[in-house]
Parts: C-alpha cells; structure tokens; sequence
C-alpha cells in the first residue's frame, strides 16, 4: 500500500514542494508548544507524529 510510509520518505522532493505550497499560504508567525499530560496512575502520553520526519 502507498500510503504505509509517509511522504517525505516516499518523495522528498514532492514533499518539499508540498510545504512551500502550504507554507505561502500560511500566515508568517508560527506558535509551537510543549504539552505533557499524564493520566491519575502517572502514565505519560506519548505522540509520535507521523507526518514530519523529526
């Protein structure tokens, strides 16, 4: 199936064209945060986003 592996490992030229695309229509400030959440045992949640290679 094509869509097992994201796009910037399928196609990093495609994907690079992707984000300028997304990225001239976006607005010029960007907001990044650091959440950490943990449930009543102690448990963290942990994301691992798939759609950015870091």
């Amino acid at each position: 199936m094509r869509g097992d592996r994201p796009l910037y490992e399928r196609d990093p030229a495609a994907r690079q064209a992707y984000l300028a695309e997304g990225n001239a229509r976006q607005p010029r400030k960007r907001v990044g945060a650091d959440v950490l959440i943990r449930n009543p045992r102690d448990e963290i949640l942990l994301v691992n986003p798939r759609y950015k290679p870091d």
